[in-house]
């Protein structure tokens, strides 16, 4: 009885002529993790004239983790305020993450089917690569976050092109949405990543490396092996054991292949 009440009252105030208290009725509703507020949530965020109202909208939106926020916070990523934009950005990567999760599978199985595919629905993808072109370096490093996390091939270009950003952390990002794609396309610009100057993108490219597990970056990564940052040698050590476990498995599937043929041949005959 008591949250219904909140929620009602909450909810009214979100018709408030008070910014801030608008804004905090926004907060309000997202702690109470209730799937009714997401609608008018919903409604905030695209039709509040107030940028923080409609921020602590996205920000609302991607906790409770509901489906429904999807389209409206990729309408969020073309709002006229950069830390709205931020905002949804960074929900929509929140919703990617909580895809994976069994409170999700369990909370919301609409957001499971939406999400749990490989690759990504063509408007998020596509809003997101638009995002990380973005003027602002704080939208830009939100959206190669959430590009990151879409297993799609249509996000590797963009993410290798995000390698060369100024901001570290979008390098990182990058560097490690990459490592996730399993694209071959990443192997080198990931190589060329291990001589960054920030040793935190050094290290994600070599776990990325170790990742796709191509030895084409053996060499390279036996060279990191020597960088003066240890987070990045012990990275660079680990990607080389995954790739030379992965060179020892391939060839052994190879032959079980090759003998079933050889023994489907023998029955032929």
């Amino acid at each position: 009885m008591f949250k219904w009440f909140k929620l009602h009252h909450e909810m009214q105030q979100l018709a408030s002529p008070n910014a801030p208290d608008r804004e905090l009725a926004v907060e309000e509703l997202a702690k109470l993790d209730d799937a009714r507020a997401v609608p008018p949530l919903i409604q905030v965020l695209l039709t509040d004239k107030d940028e923080h109202v409609r921020e602590a909208a996205a920000e609302a939106l991607g906790k409770l983790g509901d489906h429904r926020a999807i389209d409206p916070l990729l309408k969020a990523l073309r709002d006229e305020d950069e830390y709205v934009r931020e905002a949804a950005a960074e929900a929509l990567a929140r919703l990617r993450e909580k895809r994976t999760t069994k409170e999700t599978k369990k909370l919301d199985s609409h957001l499971a089917d939406d999400l749990a595919a490989s690759t990504g629905d063509t408007r998020e993808v596509e809003a997101l690569i638009g995002a990380i072109g973005d003027e602002v370096s704080s939208v830009r490093l939100a959206a190669v976050d959430a590009l990151g996390k879409i297993h799609d091939t249509r996000t590797v270009e963009p993410l290798i092109k995000a390698l060369g950003y100024d901001d570290w952390r979008a390098r990182r990002d990058a560097a490690t949405g990459l490592g996730a794609s399993g694209d071959a396309r990443a192997v080198e610009p990931l190589m060329a990543a291990l001589k960054d100057a920030s040793p935190p993108v050094r290290a994600a490219a070599a776990q990325a490396l170790g990742q796709l597990g191509d030895p084409r970056a053996t060499k390279a990564l036996e060279n990191a092996i020597n960088d003066d940052d240890a987070d990045v040698c012990t990275a660079a050590d680990a990607a080389i054991a995954k790739i030379a476990e992965k060179q020892k498995t391939e060839p052994a599937n190879a032959g079980e292949v090759k003998i079933e043929e050889s023994d489907e041949d023998d029955l032929v005959e």
